[in-house]
């Protein structure tokens, strides 16, 4: 099974094509919205977007032996403040070729669920492939607040 070595939440991530190197830009801990946002109904399906939110999550993973070619699958959820999960599609890491991969999420757009602590969870599958299970490998936290005194669009915080 791929071990998770780190994953991080930024505002920019670029890979150096030559040497695969990587550069995060602006870690995020935290977002401060200049205006009011109203959730939709607990009820309902729609969700409010904030378009003007541009992030990316980026996660390193390795081979759990460094000798053996793997692949693993991996799965990010959006766990909102009031509870609700927003599940991005699985994705495959590919340890056959190389013995480490990161995997980027871009993000343009965040779902409004409410101000508070928002978690982006990282998680793994394990177990056979009748019954697989998810382990919980990383929680990145992001809080998003209310700055009354402003009246502009959302910013992240360093």
């Amino acid at each position: 099974m791929a071990r998770h070595i780190w994953s991080i939440l930024c505002t920019k991530a670029i890979v150096d094509r030559e040497t695969n190197s990587i550069s995060l830009f602006d870690s995020i801990e935290s977002l401060e919205s200049n205006k009011e946002i109203v959730p939709p109904p607990e009820s309902g399906d729609s969700l409010i977007v904030v378009q003007n939110i541009n992030m990316q999550l980026v996660t390193l993973w390795t081979r759990s032996d460094y000798a053996k070619p793997e692949t693993a699958l991996s799965r990010l959820t959006l766990v909102g403040p009031n509870g609700k999960k927003l599940r991005q599609p699985d994705n495959i890491i590919d340890l056959t070729a190389s013995t480490r991969n990161r995997v980027i999420f871009g993000f343009n757009g965040l779902a409004f669920l409410g101000f508070g602590v928002y978690e982006f969870l990282i998680e793994l599958q394990h177990g056979e492939k009748g019954s697989p299970r998810w382990r919980k490998v990383a929680s990145i936290p992001l809080e998003w607040t209310l700055n009354k005194d402003a009246t502009d669009a959302p910013k992240p915080k360093e």
